[in-house]
């Protein structure tokens, strides 16, 4: 065995828990944050997180809209706005990472980073499988 191995076991055999696993830590997170109360939250924190939910909602209805009422500034007017709600949404929060001590603030921040990348990748496969699904339609 390796040294880091016996080092973890005689922690263990000391009393100390060990490290959780990914899902285990994760589902505890969520159980954590959707326990919370927010009651305690600034006024501008609820109307944002309310603008938030609808322009999700209406993003969402919009999938649902017949194309031909879809017309290209509507689109871009309504991304513009969505786009400018996250935004704001985002900014908002952001202050609150310098009351935060070092290690706190750059597990949010890698939080925040790595949610933008998984978003940006479910884009982009996205992508991928309406372009797919497209062209195997376009061939029958």
């Amino acid at each position: 065995m390796s040294e880091e191995s016996n080092t973890i076991k005689e922690v263990n055999a000391a009393g100390f828990k060990r490290r959780r696993s990914a899902l285990d830590s994760s589902y505890t997170a969520l159980k954590y944050v959707s326990g919370l109360q927010r009651k305690q939250f600034r006024k501008s924190d609820k109307i944002t997180d309310i603008t938030v939910c609808v322009s999700l909602l209406l993003a969402t209805l919009l999938i649902f809209c017949p194309p031909f009422l879809l017309k290209p500034q509507l689109i871009v007017v309504l991304d513009l706005l969505l786009l400018g709600t996250i935004i704001t949404f985002i900014m908002k929060r952001l202050g609150i990472l310098i009351t935060l001590s070092e290690r706190q603030a750059v597990l949010v921040w890698d939080l925040l980073v790595g949610s933008l990348v998984l978003g940006v990748l479910l884009c982009l496969n996205s992508l991928f499988v309406i372009n797919y699904v497209s062209n195997i339609t376009t061939k029958f």
